[in-house]
């Protein structure tokens, strides 16, 4: 072989390895090649080439595992439930911004539920006009069009990014036959606070037995916490009603724990001599997770309550509220 044809065969093989590492960077280094790569690691994926990449330590995995962060207030509270692996692996694809998110629209199709739990926190991460667009067409379908799981996180991260635009999907998904999305719905429209929201709130309240219950006070509560007496007092009476539903007095209980409202305290203390179990119980966790220091000596209170498992709760609700229960009211003992 001449040096002539020795330098083209040179040639030729650099210009290849360069064509290879090159493809290999867009499959698995350039930010959709690393979304993918994500992905393949969230489904354990063994048979693609990605898959034999991570396998083989070619790519360095994509995230690690990470549980949910401590919730920092009421809204958190309600987030839905998503493994530890689809939150870390969502979280990882954000930060790869927007290079990333044809990828994350393109996994909402996915047959995996941790895949299309990740596309939807990622896209709520992002705050992409075009993500948002995305989640809202993603819940403009009936219900039992997606899941009910997948239906949840959409609303709740796109409530997160108040965006005006959602106003219309949330309207329509107060009618949603789960009372979960619902309230999520509701929660939503009163951070957006459009003055078309607050008249889809107000409706309920004026339709009487012709809406759900839980519809009318989820809809109660997020006016209340734009400031609406209307929603208040709703929430009030329905609580303070000893003889009505017990799941509607929970309902409000619940919505009454989120507002500002310094008068919802008393109805929640006023509950130690209910005589219903279930909403004892009820209103020493939500005293507990509200995180308000000046629920502590109610809470308290409930640690004389005559049914062990409410006492319990409210050891463990103080603990919540950065109070230590006497040792004599730890859960077990009498």
């Amino acid at each position: 072989m001449t040096l002539k044809r020795l330098a083209i065969l040179l040639a030729i093989l650099i210009f290849l390895a360069g064509v290879g590492i090159a493809c290999l960077w867009q499959y698995a280094f350039s930010p959709q090649g690393r979304a993918r790569v994500i992905i393949a690691q969230l489904k354990n994926d063994t048979t693609s080439l990605r898959g034999w990449l991570l396998q083989h330590q070619v790519v360095r995995p994509g995230f690690e595992a990470s549980p949910k962060d401590g919730a920092t207030g009421p809204r958190e509270d309600l987030e839905p439930d998503i493994s530890p692996q689809a939150r870390a692996a969502a979280d990882k694809m954000a930060q790869l911004g927007k290079g990333a998110l044809p990828v994350a629209i393109e996994a909402f199709g996915d047959d995996s539920r941790d895949v299309q739990m990740m596309a939807v926190r990622a896209c709520g991460e992002l705050r992409d006009p075009a993500a948002t667009q995305q989640m809202i067409r993603l819940l403009d379908c009936p219900p039992g069009g997606i899941t009910d799981d997948i239906c949840a996180y959409a609303v709740y991260e796109l409530g997160k990014a108040k965006d005006p635009r959602a106003t219309d999907t949330f309207v329509r998904m107060m009618n949603w036959p789960t009372p979960y999305i619902c309230r999520l719905a509701c929660i939503s429209l009163g951070e957006i606070g459009d003055s078309k929201a607050v008249q889809s709130l107000l409706n309920p309240l004026q339709t009487n037995d012709r809406v759900p219950a839980w519809e009318r006070v989820y809809a109660a509560g997020a006016l209340a916490r734009l400031g609406r007496k209307e929603g208040g007092d709703y929430l009030l009476r329905v609580f303070k009603d000893q003889d009505g539903n017990p799941s509607d007095r929970s309902f409000a209980l619940e919505e009454l724990v989120m507002t500002p409202r310094s008068e919802a305290y008393d109805p929640m203390i006023s509950l130690l001599t209910d005589s219903d179990d279930a909403l004892r119980r009820r209103a020493v966790w939500e005293l507990g997770t509200h995180r308000n220091p000046r629920v502590i000596p109610a809470v308290r209170r409930f640690l004389k309550d005559t049914d062990p498992s409410v006492r319990d709760l409210a050891a463990v609700a103080l603990r919540m509220l950065g109070d230590d229960p006497p040792p004599a009211s730890q859960p077990g003992k009498p």
